[in-house]
């Protein structure tokens, strides 16, 4: 049995426990020195970082850190940036599944941002609809088409 000594030993960053230095390891997330057992691999980036500090992917399953990940403005899910693609019109970020396509300008825009068009019940965006004088459905105008 080997007794280690405190002028042998290093804490452990976390937990404060006294630990020999091959106990230990660098998360690369924080810089801290913890004890290895405490450590895992992201699996977005291959870096050694503290378990504590990974989340899931909810499309993937994958683990990774926070900076890797954001939500869709749609569902809310936390996915990796990669997957995220942004809106068309707003910039929101959103999973390309949860886009819809504009009939009349072909963007990919978020959901709520579309409105059925009563004369075609094509979805277009609904700054382009307004209400025709002779019909009085909600149709597309022309002059609002050119200035998109």
């Amino acid at each position: 049995m080997q007794i280690l000594l405190k002028s042998d030993g290093e804490k452990c960053e976390v937990t404060g426990v006294l630990c020999a230095p091959v106990g230990l390891g660098k998360c690369h997330a924080t810089g801290q020195r913890v004890r290895r057992s405490l450590l895992t691999t992201d699996e977005i980036t291959g870096l050694t970082v503290q378990e504590k500090l990974l989340y899931p992917c909810e499309r993937t399953g994958k683990k990774t850190v926070a900076a890797n990940l954001a939500r869709s403005q749609v569902s809310g899910a936390l996915v990796l940036r990669d997957l995220l693609f942004p809106c068309e019109v707003s910039g929101a970020p959103a999973l390309p599944d949860e886009l819809q396509r504009c009939a009349v300008t072909g963007k990919r825009v978020l959901p709520w941002l579309l409105e059925k068009c009563e004369a075609t019940n094509q979805k277009v965006l609904a700054e382009l609809l307004d209400r025709c004088e002779v019909t009085g459905k909600r149709v597309p105008v022309p002059d609002l088409l050119y200035t998109s």
